[in-house]
């Protein structure tokens, strides 16, 4: 009998092919052993060299990524190296290790089940997703302890639908690339690592499906819509003849789509259109140049703020500005000041929303409230604006003007205004 499951669309496309149940294999059992305080140095020198190869091996892969991928993909391995490198963390596991007097698998792996769960729990998105690449760490450094399998994905079937509870970073870059048709997963939204990598790879993607691999008989036939977020077992002839004629339709799309790209955007009385991008990632700067586009009209900067646990200083805010500045050469990127409110509130603001927020502090009005976040922000963007020229700036949420509000920022307006206009 067919059956639909319906989950979130995380990578378009349309794909026939055969499961491949990887979420039973993905299961390793940490051993827990006791130690002597003898022991202790012992367990504390294996710690430190299966971090220091963890961390040559994430060196490796980060290069390979940049050079294949890009920057915005490498990013992923890099903030995998920053967690490796970071004392507090593996201070934390010496003292478990010490006080516990517990093997070092059995510390790391509680000390990762600790922070994993702590991010799981948090209410942004964005950082619920990080829990996976701290998973994903621990399985590195578990198999330079010497426990796990060297590559899980290497070698699969081809026209694979790999099926998983999860996929971690590691396992989408390390999968047999030419035989995995698409994807399906038990779990992880659409600013999960996992997706950024499907996106930039060109594998269909479904995720959020419940208990897929419960569902799903590995080896069976199974149908992925990658743009309605389904996944259809036991598809009769109706269903795939349906199926066939949406994937054609997507694939002619597409091709027409791409050769469009490279016209210019005129109407029919020969009016030239600016056809510009919005975005909210460093990532998808990659979309402006790999369509044709004539810039960025739009630079959603609150998402930096919502990505972060701490207010992005000027420094943080600079680089992340002038990537984008850098990668249009000359194109224009129009940057807009953090529109925060509503329902946008990162954990480490003070402010409190009113009842109705969306008619009440939002935008400009909630950056000249909050104190440091517009003059940081604007400086960031002048000094952004030094190095790169195709840099604009655009307020949100901006009806009329009140000199009560601004003359306090005054110094920083005026800054950024003699930067823009010269």
């Amino acid at each position: 009998m067919m059956q639909i499951l319906k989950g979130k669309p995380i990578s378009p496309g349309y794909v026939e092919g055969k499961a491949f149940i990887y979420s039973k294999n993905q299961e390793l059992k940490t051993p827990r052993y006791s130690i002597a305080p003898e022991q202790i140095s012992n367990e504390h020198n294996r710690l430190h060299c299966a971090l220091e190869q963890s961390v040559q091996e994430l060196k490796n892969i980060e290069k390979k990524v940049l050079s294949e991928l890009g920057q915005a993909e490498s990013q992923i391995f890099v903030a995998h190296l920053a967690l490796l490198k970071d004392q507090k963390f593996t201070s934390k596991i010496k003292e478990r290790i010490r006080k516990d007097l517990v093997n070092v698998e059995h510390a790391m792996d509680e000390e990762i089940k600790d922070l994993a769960g702590l991010l799981s729990e948090l209410e942004n998105e964005y950082l619920r997703e990080r829990a996976g690449d701290v998973r994903d760490i621990d399985r590195r450094v578990l198999r330079h302890l010497g426990h796990g399998p060297q590559e899980l994905l290497y070698s699969i079937p081809s026209d694979s639908v790999i099926v998983a509870e999860e996929l971690l970073p590691s396992d989408t870059l390390h999968m047999d690339r030419a035989n995995v048709a698409a994807i399906v997963t038990e779990c992880g939204g659409d600013s999960s690592h996992m997706a950024i990598l499907t996106r930039s790879l060109g594998i269909p993607a479904v995720s959020g499906i419940a208990d897929a691999c419960s569902l799903i008989s590995n080896g069976s036939e199974i149908l992925v819509d990658g743009e309605k977020g389904t996944v259809t077992l036991s598809a009769g002839r109706k269903n795939l003849d349906s199926f066939h004629v949406s994937k054609n339709r997507y694939n002619h799309n597409s091709a027409l789509a791409e050769q469009e790209e490279y016209k210019k955007c005129t109407t029919v009385d020969g009016v030239d259109i600016c056809l510009m991008a919005n975005i909210g990632r460093i990532e998808e700067t990659e979309q402006v140049i790999r369509h044709h586009l004539d810039g960025v009209g739009l630079y959603r900067t609150e998402y930096l703020y919502l990505r972060s646990a701490d207010v992005p200083n000027r420094d943080t805010q600079t680089e992340a500005y002038s990537k984008v500045a850098e990668k249009l050469g000359d194109l224009p990127v129009v940057i807009r000041t953090l529109d925060l409110g509503g329902d946008k509130k990162p954990g480490f603001l003070s402010a409190e929303f009113e009842n109705n927020p969306n008619l009440g502090s939002r935008g400009l009005r909630f950056s000249l409230t909050e104190s440091g976040l517009l003059d940081t922000q604007l400086h960031a963007i002048a000094a952004t604006y030094k190095n790169y020229r195709n840099t604009r700036v655009l307020f949100p949420m901006v009806m009329a003007v009140s000199y009560t509000h601004l003359r306090a920022h005054e110094t920083s307006l005026h800054l950024v205004c003699r930067l823009l206009l010269e």
